[in-house]
């Protein structure tokens, strides 16, 4: 399988930024729900914002890796991508699950690049090139055994122990580092700043951890001491940094976890999903001020939130939020687009008092052609008259 031998998405996209330029920021965007089927909000990470990209609205050009670059509108406010990403992500059918790299190569322009889930792509090709090159420069390193005979015991002697073996230029002592096959002994560099893709946030690696104490949220004294925990695991690993400030904050206003009455013995990952399903929903609420979302993508939080709370998920909130939006009078229409179809209307209404001015031209005619016709008939009738009667 495509995970199997080379990895899950994120592993390959994680290795990509190993290999892209230390010069240009990256980050990594794991693609979800939101992000590629409705409401189509794509969210930046806070600090790479803060770092590289303007605070006001902004246009910017994503570049796929054919080269085809495409407009796209950054909101400084929001620290996301709003106009222009879903004919991104709709052309180039990208789906749930795949992660995308982006790299920002100047002021307002994204290099970017598609690594799929379920399949490979452009940018997985080269990777392997990258790979297969790095590898051939460690070759070297990797020509000397694990194990090698002493002349004394003929015993094996472990890796661990430095060893003598005899070279061109004469006995040259080789660190453990350089006799073993394993590559992996050289210390992979930084990745680059990666976001809510990524399954384990930069500041929490240890993974799920058992947790032997239930902690109540009345504890909780700040983001430091917040912690997700679920039947007894603490899956703070599965939530990046950013969502999980904004799951501290919903918690916060509600005063409790909002998890804290999900079914028993639920799998890990419908749990995960589920808190993160209930963080996008609040996000795409909170950027509506920014955008304006369609009354379907109102109906499909509702649904979602309605099946969240059938999971023990509090959302009550959410679900009074979204049914107060969904009661709101229609939009009005832009004045731009009024006067627009006020002018396609005046435009009809000459194009047709012009053909009625026509018809009345054609009218006149004929009405002059009847009047001829019945003065012609007229004389004839005379002329037929005064023949007939007239003296043999």
């Amino acid at each position: 399988s495509v995970q199997g031998n080379f990895g899950s998405a994120m592993e390959r996209a994680e290795e990509l930024l190993v290999e892209l330029p230390a010069e240009h920021p990256s980050f990594v965007k794991h693609m979800l729900h939101s992000h590629v089927v409705h409401g189509f909000w794509l969210g930046l990470p806070s600090d790479f914002c803060n770092k590289h990209l303007p605070k006001k609205d902004t246009a910017v050009v994503l570049e796929d890796e054919d080269g085809h670059n495409y407009d796209a509108k950054y909101l400084g406010a929001k620290q996301g991508l709003s106009a222009g990403w879903r004919g991104f992500a709709i052309n180039h059918d990208i789906k749930v699950g795949d992660v995308v790299v982006f790299q920002l190569v100047s002021s307002a322009k994204f290099q970017v690049y598609i690594l799929r889930a379920n399949n490979f792509t452009t940018t997985d090709g080269a990777l392997g090139l990258l790979c297969l090159e790095a590898g051939k420069e460690k070759i070297p390193k990797e020509e000397s055994s694990n194990d090698v005979k002493s002349e004394a015991g003929k015993e094996k002697i472990p890796k661990e122990s430095s060893i003598d073996v005899k070279s061109e230029a004469g006995k040259e002592k080789i660190p453990k580092e350089e006799s073993s096959i394993d590559v992996k002994s050289e210390e992979k560099p930084k990745v680059a700043q990666s976001d809510s893709s990524n399954l384990a946030s930069e500041s929490i690696t240890d993974g799920i951890k058992f947790s032997d104490t239930a902690i109540d949220f009345d504890d909780v004294k700040d983001f430091s001491s917040f912690s997700i925990i679920v039947d007894g695991l603490a899956i703070d690993c599965e939530f990046p940094d950013q969502q999980r400030e904004t799951y501290y904050e919903l918690c916060c206003a509600q005063k409790s976890f909002l998890h804290k009455d999900l079914l028993k013995g639920l799998n890990i990952t419908l749990v995960v999903g589920a808190i993160m399903e209930t963080i996008d929903i609040a996000e795409g609420i909170r950027a509506c001020k920014a955008r304006v979302p369609s009354r379907k993508d109102f109906v499909v939080w509702k649904k979602n939130l309605q099946a969240l709370k059938l999971l023990g998920m509090n959302v009550d909130f959410l679900l009074k939020r979204v049914d107060g939006l969904l009661s709101l009078p229609a939009r009005p229409r832009a004045p731009a687009e009024v006067k627009l179809e006020r002018a396609r209307t005046v435009a009809k209404i000459k194009e047709v008092e012009s053909r009625i001015s026509s018809v009345k031209d054609t009218l006149e005619e004929i009405d002059v052609e009847m009047e001829e016709m019945e003065s012609s008939a007229k004389i004839v009738d005379e002329m037929m008259q005064l023949l007939a009667t007239a003296p043999w």
